[in-house]
């Protein structure tokens, strides 16, 4: 992603969307696309919640901490500027934007989809208290799902997709406990008739206390159907042989090799 200054006005035929809805008439790919909020717009609704976007005096403050890490050059874009004014990661999408909570600063990440989204309806699934107090769910920590309008921004504690830390160490415990919670989860999804369908490395998180978590629910599936077979597929980060084909498949039992 190009850098861009958050400092323009917003479009006024859209105060969030700054993309341009689906040319498509079908409703379910229009709920189901990726959307890219105006972010600055986004302030106020998300400070009522207890959170704030990631601005260039957070930036600042990171790296004036954590000497050892040097400043990334996507930020010098950022540098000059007013220290209020937001600051996105380069290495994440547009949709995605790295914030905190207001009352102790915990980091998190705020993820905008639309309000009728698959991925909305499974998350709200994942984090409801029955199915997060399950041992086997591993799905990110979701703090608030925050509504308004057709948008909607699921607040997720922010963890790290480097799963071995600098510095190591790299054993095989933590290994083998990644693999299974993976596994765990995986079982968790399948037997609530969730297919994640997009299972890879990079969608894979730590928080360094032993626990591992799945993220990007954006391609999954919640069947109601017993036997159900889909096709297509060629979105995800790591692509099965299923989905090179036009055949149709059951998505219980695709996956790519090349997933772990």
């Amino acid at each position: 992603m190009s850098p861009s200054v958050w400092i323009s006005i917003p479009p006024s035929t859209q105060e969030y969307l700054s993309s341009p809805a689906s040319d498509t008439t079908c409703d379910e790919e229009e709920d189901n696309r990726r959307i890219r909020p105006w972010w600055p717009a986004c302030r106020n609704l998300l400070k009522l919640h207890g959170f704030r976007l990631e601005t260039v005096g957070d930036v600042k403050q990171y790296y004036r901490q954590t000497p050892s890490v040097s400043p990334s050059p996507h930020f010098d874009v950022y540098r000059d500027l007013d220290d209020d004014t937001l600051c996105p990661d380069a290495g994440l999408p547009d949709n995605l934007f790295r914030g905190l909570r207001t009352t102790d600063g915990k980091r998190v990440v705020i993820k905008a989809v639309t309000r009728r989204s698959r991925e909305l309806d499974i998350i709200r699934f994942l984090s409801s208290p029955s199915a997060r107090s399950h041992s086997m769910n591993h799905c990110i920590p979701v703090l608030d799902i925050i509504e308004d309008d057709e948008i909607a921004f699921i607040v997720m504690e922010q963890w790290s997709s480097q799963l071995i830390p600098d510095g190591g160490p790299c054993c095989l415990r933590p290994f083998l406990s990644s693999m299974r919670q993976c596994i765990e989860h995986a079982v968790f999804m399948h037997a609530h008739r969730v297919a994640h369908l997009d299972i890879s490395l990079r969608n894979l998180l730590t928080d360094y206390r032993g626990n591992y978590a799945y993220i990007d629910y954006e391609l999954s599936r919640r069947f109601e159907e017993p036997n159900p077979l889909i096709s297509g597929g060629r979105l995800g980060t790591e692509v099965p042989p299923e989905c090179h084909t036009d055949n149709c498949y059951d998505p219980f039992k695709t996956y790519s090799p090349s997933a772990f």
